[in-house]
């Protein structure tokens, strides 16, 4: 797996490489990514962000002009948005196959992790 490193590098100058999977949550890049390191942004565009290098390469993760920020009661709520809503930036295209491989392969892990303390917690409190 990729190398991970959050809230460093300079995001200034990336530009969209790609989309999440459509079936992408907030609460899912939360439990990848942790909490966004960017709130609303100065230009209102977006309302959350998380950036980082991935094997070396800068990425950034964001809804753009999706949410109540930008588009005020007609707007998203943030822990609404979904899919294709949070675009991938970098500098080049290779960041969005990194970036989606690593979400993939980590949210695969933590349902996997989950659905083993869900079965033992049940058995040792069928057994008590």
């Amino acid at each position: 797996m990729y190398k991970l490193e959050m809230g460093v590098g300079v995001i200034s100058g990336t530009s969209l490489q790609g989309s999440m999977p459509d079936s992408t949550t907030y609460q899912a890049l939360v439990d990848v990514f942790g909490d966004p390191n960017l709130d609303v942004t100065q230009d209102r565009k977006t309302d959350a962000e998380w950036f980082g290098t991935i094997g070396g390469d800068m990425f950034a993760i964001y809804n753009y002009k999706t949410g109540f920020s930008y588009l005020g009661p007609d707007g998203i709520p943030v822990r609404n948005i979904t899919g294709n809503n949070w675009h991938i930036g970098g500098f080049y295209n290779g960041v969005f196959r990194k970036v989606v491989t690593y979400f993939n392969n980590k949210l695969k892990h933590i349902r996997s992790n989950e659905k083993c303390h869900t079965t033992l917690k049940q058995k040792s409190e069928s057994e008590l």
